[in-house]
């Protein structure tokens, strides 16, 4: 085998895949020919390459998109943006990193039931705005508390008092548009979807559109109604579900250690930007004893290349 950066070894002849050296002093430095080498795909995300298992043109495809929409976004700039309507969102949105599943995969929560996202709205926060928090969300659990290309996340959507207004309401709007981004340049980073306290029409629904889903993304969705613990713990240990949920963890949901170590980071990125918020009444909570949340980790300068 060749090693990296020395000429292959010339063929006879000029047959295809030599190697032509020029030793002309009036060209030099050396002139080094080739025909053009079987095409390398090393530099597509893994995770782009098992999102389309066998289409490797697809895969660079959707590689391409994300990498152009990450300069476009300014993705690897957005954790050192300062976040003025963070507090407001998560106050009217509910949506939380709980800790971790057996697999050892963060669990995220959201209760679209229990949101009102039209207050939201009400402060002059537009859906573009509400976006860009979601990716905000992610490029945090992906870059600092979960740094690892491989991982993946078990999502929890708690429907309870999710009426049918919810499939054309102000909540579905958010959650199609933050589900189109992460679908697209987030792959496989699903291990997991379950929904809880699922109403009728969600079902019926789930009949009607499960059958047109790709298998792969079918088998790792789990429809339950109000009667979910017993399925809920083949995934979680009791103590990583919080006791709303039937299980032992007593901290109130936005309480857990990364949540906290998120709204430090926050509060710290606002204050070097001298942009203020109106404070959550769990932001208290963050001098929590035992944990160090002066400085989160991970974080020290605007990266060059983040993680996609």
């Amino acid at each position: 085998m060749t090693e990296p950066g020395a000429a292959p070894e010339t063929g006879e002849g000029g047959k295809k895949g030599t190697v032509v050296i020029d030793t002309d002093p009036a060209t030099l430095p050396l002139k080094i020919y080739s025909a053009p080498p079987q095409e390398d795909n090393s530099d597509i995300g893994g995770r782009y390459i098992r999102g389309c298992p066998g289409d490797i043109v697809e895969a660079r495809r959707r590689w391409e998109l994300t990498k152009q929409w990450r300069k476009e976004y300014k993705t690897d700039q957005l954790l050192f943006e300062p976040q003025p309507h963070f507090a407001l969102i998560k106050r009217y949105y509910q949506h939380y990193i709980i800790g971790k599943c057996k697999a050892g995969h963060f669990v995220w929560v959201e209760r679209p039931g229990k949101s009102r996202v039209s207050k939201i709205y009400e402060a002059d926060v537009a859906l573009d705005d509400l976006c860009r928090h979601y990716v905000f969300v992610s490029e945090f659990l992906w870059n600092v508390i979960d740094p690892n290309d491989e991982s993946m996340a078990l999502s929890l959507f708690d429907c309870e008092g999710c009426g049918m207004g919810f499939l054309a309401g102000k909540t579905m709007e958010l959650f199609k548009t933050t589900s189109k981004v992460i679908q697209m340049h987030y792959p496989e980073r699903s291990y997991k979807m379950i929904v809880i306290n699922a109403p009728w029409w969600f079902k019926t629904v789930w009949a009607l559109i499960s059958p047109l889903l790709d298998p792969r993304t079918k088998e790792k969705i789990v429809i339950l109604g109000s009667d979910y613990k017993a399925k809920l713990l083949e995934y979680l240990d009791e103590s990583e579900v919080p006791v709303e949920y039937g299980g032992t963890d007593e901290r109130p949901l936005g309480m857990g250690r990364e949540e906290l170590i998120l709204w430090q980071h926050v509060k710290e990125v606002n204050e070097r930007n001298g942009v203020g918020f109106t404070p959550d009444p769990a932001d208290a909570s963050t001098s929590n004893p035992g944990w160090d949340l002066s400085k989160p980790p991970g974080i020290a300068e605007p990266p060059t290349k983040g993680k996609k």
